[in-house]
């Protein structure tokens, strides 16, 4: 008597080869998101140890708006990553009610390798941006513009302008000013590094004394912006920058 209830022994169960393919996929992807997780945290923790260890400040460049623009881009792209493997798992009736054919799941494959190249390029743009930094040490100025450019070593030598200016600026409508200053150095290639010396009550003298030391005897011009007043400086630093030692 033939056996009409039971499938056949050795029958796959339908679906089974899909699910497998699914948690192939889902697993390539964890691994591509930790290998970039590892490739992102890699600049953060070594960027000051990018620097000599007699570096007395570290500080960023302009050029970090790259890792705004690259965080915009791996979170936009891992959304649609998300998306793309839901479609492939059928696991959304809104597209196509979860059809298995052909053409859903190449596209499914074309969003998700959309997806990770633009995981990747967020990636590179984030680690680009990190790396916009310079190192201030007693002898030397190290400039870094970037993972694709080789960093500038400097002498403080090569400092062709310094100017000083203090400015006031308030948090909130109703919140009290409160004071700042900054030096900005000039390179004679032109680069601009922008220093600052602090704010009310934070005043990083051992910095401005360092600065001056490293500028002592060089050939540079000096400027002192109208802004250097009593009323915008913070406390000690209206005197000691109309003051400056250049000799």
């Amino acid at each position: 008597m033939a056996d009409s209830g039971n499938p056949a022994v050795g029958n796959e169960t339908p679906g089974e080869p899909d699910r497998h393919a699914t948690r192939v996929t889902i697993g390539w992807i964890v691994l591509v998101i930790f290998l970039l997780a590892a490739y992102l945290a890699v600049p953060f923790f070594l960027k000051f140890g990018a620097c000599p260890a007699d570096t007395f400040r570290t500080l960023s460049l302009d050029g970090t708006d790259f890792v705004g623009l690259g965080v915009i881009l791996s979170a936009l792209s891992l959304l649609a990553l998300w998306r793309a493997v839901a479609t492939n798992m059928g696991r959304s009736a809104s597209w196509n009610q979860g059809s298995n054919s052909a053409f859903v799941r190449s596209s499914a494959t074309a969003s998700i390798c959309v997806s990770l190249a633009g995981v990747v390029i967020g990636s590179v743009l984030i680690d680009n941006g990190v790396n916009y930094f310079f190192c201030l040490t007693p002898t030397r100025i190290i400039v870094r513009s970037g993972i694709f450019t080789q960093p500038v070593n400097a002498t403080w030598s090569d400092v062709s302008i310094v100017s000083a200016w203090c400015e006031t600026e308030r948090l909130r409508a109703a919140s009290p000013a409160y004071q700042y200053s900054m030096l900005k150095l000039v390179l004679r290639d032109g680069k601009s590094l922008v220093v600052p010396l602090g704010s009310d009550g934070q005043v990083r003298f051992d910095d401005r004394d360092a600065i001056e030391r490293a500028l002592l005897g060089q050939d540079y011009r000096f400027y002192v912006n109208d802004t250097v007043t009593p009323s915008t400086c913070p406390s000690g630093l209206f005197e000691y920058l109309w003051n400056w030692r250049r000799n």
